[in-house]
């Protein structure tokens, strides 16, 4: 498309104020010319006649040619030129004419097209017939067009450079090529294709991924990306490409730079000039991988075929020649080791290693400057990285289970204040290894853990950190190890919790192991008006539980084995009694507090959302507030299980339409359940599936008519 326009005159200035132009021109001419014909029926009701609708495919392609013969020939008409000469046709858009000069300079090289014949001399273009595979050429050609329209309308509205427009529509011929890299049942999630693209240099500026994302979904909303599944346990979706309709839309554009190649051995019959590379076939080996040192101009290299268990060593060789690879992706192979000649691999920006042996990262990966994705998923014998890796400081993907992986971190992680991806930081006391280590990294995003908060030295340290700053932060994980509570209490519990205060972006918070006391103020506090979720695990030494009534928009609360609390109680709700608690609140669970004896101080207007009430494993409780269930019309789901001394329901639990009540393990209402099986009582209501010790008891009527039900 970029060779339709002539090189004094910036194409993308005429893409952003074409529209724009041609409608004031049209309207300045229409009105002149209007002023000047009389006023008949014909002159003034005639250019509302002719719409796109009414006229043809091939009319128009004629239309569009006949005024490039008059502008000089295909050489010297611009498509704004274009769409000046065909002013009258006030259908005719910026799109339009795209597609008809593309169509114009394609019959001119290739013999045979289904397009008419452009001629430069001026005289009448001669009609060629189309067929029932050209019609569905023409067909594919414009369901592109809805995508590259999209994309274009998408730039404009971002309000973007004209350079920045220019630099993102020659991407998206890029990010469309690199689609065919995929065999039919290849899958992939998002964030990886953008990343591809990105490392892949077809998008750039502070708004690359959003972009990215933008043509994502487009693509997807034109089947052109398929979802596949979805990781049910992350609720990541997975997605492959529609291979038929992006060869059917390529078959006459695929770009000789990018090839899917399922035998390497066959390779003479690839161009020498590839740039993009997929291999997909079961015989890669490192005999083949060694003749990829021929393609000198390498930019990316896919390993995707579903057997690739012979690929167990590189060459070492194989990466000292190609010097401008950026996309390399040796995933899900059986390798164990990287060559040192990796080092040599210096525009490389995307490595991903995940799902392989490897043991080691050799140490000339920092060498690596420009490297922004390393991807290390499920490297289950990976122990730990090079220590030269803080030096790569243009990483913003560091993809690893640290918990799961490593046992420390390099030293120096804190210069990496790029990176935008690390699932967890390791604290630990040594130089260079401590929480102040984060002090720096800001653009942290998405869900992150810090951990062995234990071997924090003073909260001053924490304060150096800087949580509070971290406003890209979505979910976040306060851990300290599991065993420490009881073989060595810290003295500033309580204070490093209390510096650890994140920003008000935060939308999870789970804190575990904590051994302090008590919680500090700010996890309660209404301006964290983003947090819907909290889980507090394992806080053991705590006895009273933080004041969590007044969070505007906490959806999910999870209480779980804090063995030293003995109520719920006034200072949980948080309020006065005017006021309503929880207002937002769908699900609560509590699960192990095996002190809990009284649930206490709950108005009738709180939790008015409350939607799941799970209370398990609280051997000591006796009683649930009766002011719980007076007004919960949208409670639908309640499980107590595992409560032996629970010996009394509140009344309204019985008649507020829940769909489903399971009791387990609860011997006294179980007994009472027993006693009551008359199905003739008056008074009654059904709870729609209600079980019991796992059997579903049917028909079951229960007596309301007394003030409490009492076991």
């Amino acid at each position: 498309m970029m060779k339709l326009f002539r090189k004094d005159k910036s194409y993308i200035q005429s893409t952003l104020g074409a529209l724009q132009l041609l409608e004031l021109q049209q309207s300045r001419r229409e009105q002149k010319r209007l002023s000047q014909e009389p006023a008949t029926p014909s002159s003034s009701i005639s250019r509302f006649v002719e719409t796109k609708d009414s006229v043809s495919e091939e009319n128009v392609h004629q239309i569009v040619v006949e005024a490039v013969n008059r502008l000089g020939g295909i050489k010297k008409a611009t498509p704004e030129a274009v769409l000046d000469e065909l002013a009258r046709h006030e259908w005719l858009n910026l799109f339009d004419v795209y597609k008809h000069l593309e169509m114009l300079k394609t019959s001119t090289r290739y013999e045979g097209k289904n397009t008419w014949i452009g001629s430069t001399s001026g005289k009448k273009p001669e009609r060629k017939q189309f067929g029932v595979q050209d019609q569905k050429s023409s067909l594919s050609t414009r369901n592109k067009d809805v995508v590259r329209k999209k994309f274009l309308n998408k730039l404009q509205d971002m309000a973007l450079s004209a350079d920045e427009i220019k630099y993102h529509l020659e991407g998206e011929k890029k990010m469309w090529h690199f689609c065919t890299l995929f065999p039919q049942h290849y899958e992939f999630d998002k964030d990886t294709l953008i990343q591809q693209w990105i490392s892949g240099g077809f998008l750039k500026g502070d708004h690359k991924y959003s972009i990215g994302d933008f043509y994502f979904r487009t693509l997807l909303c034109n089947d052109y990306i398929t979802k596949a599944r979805t990781w049910s346990s992350i609720a990541k979706d997975i997605y492959k490409v529609n291979t038929n309709k992006l060869k059917e839309d390529n078959s006459t554009m695929l770009h000789k730079k990018f090839s899917l190649l399922k035998n390497l051995h066959h390779h003479h019959k690839v161009s020498k000039e590839v740039q993009y590379v997929s291999l997909v076939g079961d015989g890669i080996d490192e005999a083949s991988l060694e003749r990829l040192k021929e393609f000198k101009d390498l930019k990316a290299l896919l390993l995707l075929s579903e057997d690739v268990s012979s690929i167990s060593k590189i060459p070492r060789n194989v990466f000292a020649a190609l010097k401008h690879m950026e996309v390399l992706d040796l995933s899900r192979t059986n390798i164990s080791e990287l060559p040192n000649s990796i080092g040599n691999m210096i525009e490389l920006k995307y490595l991903d290693l995940s799902f392989t042996l490897i043991e080691l990262l050799p140490e000339t990966l920092e060498c690596l400057l420009k490297l922004e994705t390393l991807k290390l998923k499920e490297c289950r014998r990976l122990f730990r990285l090079p220590e030269g890796l803080k030096k790569l400081r243009s990483l913003k993907h560091l993809e690893l289970d640290v918990l799961g992986q490593l046992s420390l971190l390099p030293r120096g992680m804190g210069e990496l204040t790029e990176l935008e991806t690390l699932s967890a930081y390791l604290v630990h006391k040594d130089d260079g290894r401590s929480i102040e280590e984060l002090k720096e990294m800001n653009k942290i995003k998405g869900s992150f853990c810090i951990s062995r908060l234990e071997n924090v030295v003073h909260p001053s340290e924490v304060k150096k950190a800087a949580l509070f700053k971290k406003k890209h932060l979505k979910e976040l994980e306060l851990r300290w190890s599991d065993l420490h509570q009881s073989s060595n209490k810290q003295v500033h519990q309580d204070e490093i919790l209390q510096a650890l205060c994140p920003n008000s972006s935060l939308e999870q918070l789970q804190i575990s192991c904590y051994g302090g006391t008590s919680f500090p103020s700010w996890i309660g506090d209404p301006t964290l008006e983003n947090l819907t979720s909290i889980t507090l695990f394992k806080c053991d030494n705590s006895e009273v539980l933080p004041s969590l009534g007044q969070l505007p928009s906490l959806k999910y609360l999870s209480l779980v084995e804090m063995n030293n609390v003995i109520e719920i109680g006034k200072k949980f709700r948080g309020f006065d009694s005017t006021s309503v608690a929880f207002p937002s609140l769908e699900r609560f669970t509590i699960v192990g507090l095996s002190k809990l004896e009284m649930w206490k101080e709950v108005e009738k207007r709180d939790y008015p959302s409350l939607q799941k009430l799970t209370i398990e494993r609280c051997s000591n409780l006796v009683a649930i507030p009766s002011s719980l269930f007076t007004q919960l019309y949208g409670l639908k789901h309640v499980e107590i299980i595992n409560c032996r001394k629970l010996a009394s329901l509140p009344e309204y639990i019985l008649s507020i339409s829940l769909v489903t009540l399971v009791i387990e393990e609860c011997p006294l209402i179980t007994k009472w359940f027993r006693k009551h099986q008359d199905k003739d009582r008056l008074n009654t209501q059904l709870v729609q599936n209600l079980w019991i010790d796992r059997e579903q008891v049917t028909n079951l009527g229960l007596d309301l008519a007394r003030g409490t039900l009492v076991f």
